[in-house]
């Protein structure tokens, strides 16, 4: 039985095949008598029609009259570069679908549009940090995604006069109070505005 366009396979699962197909393109494949009739419905349904508005497409080219009274039609696929190509046929239809090896990942950077077949030959991007020099370098990174950390040896506590905000490692050098100097801290800076401001009043 038949859904779409797609097939039961030999193990009875519904594959469903990507298009790539446009009205325009199904038309000239059916006049051309590339596809049979079915087969070009089931395309435009593919690409949202009704099975009414489908016939009325088709409708809109003249009816094929593809073989002579001698010859009847031999379904298989015709795409030479197909891996089902049958040299012997002259018509495609539902079940005779042309197939196609490449990458069916839409994730992989060498994806394929028109393959059906997946071949392992897909390429996924590993994101990660490409900079051996810092500490979350990953070798197995294909694409630097700016996510890399360095390490920064510092005074890791806020309460000291030399507290470096950066630092992932501790130091063991904070200082505090006057061991950083009258003006290495803000509060440093107001003591000596304020000095400076009671002498200039004192005048």
């Amino acid at each position: 039985m038949i859904f779409g366009h797609g097939v039961w396979n030999d193990v009875f699962n519904y594959e469903t095949f990507p298009t790539g197909h446009t009205i325009s393109s199904i038309q000239d494949d059916y006049s051309n008598c590339v596809i049979q009739y079915w087969l070009a419905i089931e395309r435009l349904r593919d690409l949202g029609n009704s099975e009414n508005e489908a016939m009325d497409i088709l409708n809109e080219v003249a009816t094929p009259d593809c073989f002579d009274d001698d010859e009847d039609p031999v379904y298989g696929c015709t795409d030479s570069e197909a891996n089902n190509y049958n040299p012997e046929a002259n018509m495609i239809d539902i079940l005779h679908e042309c197939r196609y090896d490449g990458c069916t990942d839409p994730d992989a950077t060498n994806y394929d549009e028109r393959a059906t077949d997946d071949d392992g030959s897909c390429i996924v991007p590993v994101l990660g940090c490409m900079d051996e020099t810092a500490n979350n370098y990953n070798e197995l990174t294909t694409e630097d995604d700016d996510s890399c950390t360095y390490d920064v040896v510092g005074c890791m506590d806020e309460t000291a006069c030399n507290y470096d905000a950066t630092a992932n490692i501790d130091g063991e050098d904070c200082k505090y109070g006057d061991e950083c100097g009258m003006f290495s801290t803000l509060e440093g800076w107001h003591l000596a505005a304020g000095a400076i401001l009671l002498v200039v009043l004192l005048k």
